[in-house]
């Protein structure tokens, strides 16, 4: 006995399954870029503003953009 199905077409909500999947996935891409540019503001003017801060500032940006990074993959 077969268990699949008797036709062989795509299924019948293939395409509104995958376009669902899609745009959920859209919005967390892009959500995750807004997250990373508001942190990235907030490093900058609010947790390292002055100007004797640029070593920490730039070693916060890069470990940021490391985990960023690692995370996504």
């Amino acid at each position: 006995m077969s268990v699949l199905p008797s036709s062989s077409g795509p299924p019948e909500r293939g395409w509104r399954t995958f376009l669902w999947l899609w745009s959920s996935q859209a919005v967390s891409v892009i959500g995750s870029a807004v997250a990373g540019f508001a942190f990235t503001i907030y490093l900058t003017q609010t947790r390292f503003p002055l100007a004797s801060q640029k070593p920490q500032l730039a070693a916060a940006l890069s470990l940021t953009a490391l985990a960023w990074t690692l995370a996504a993959t």
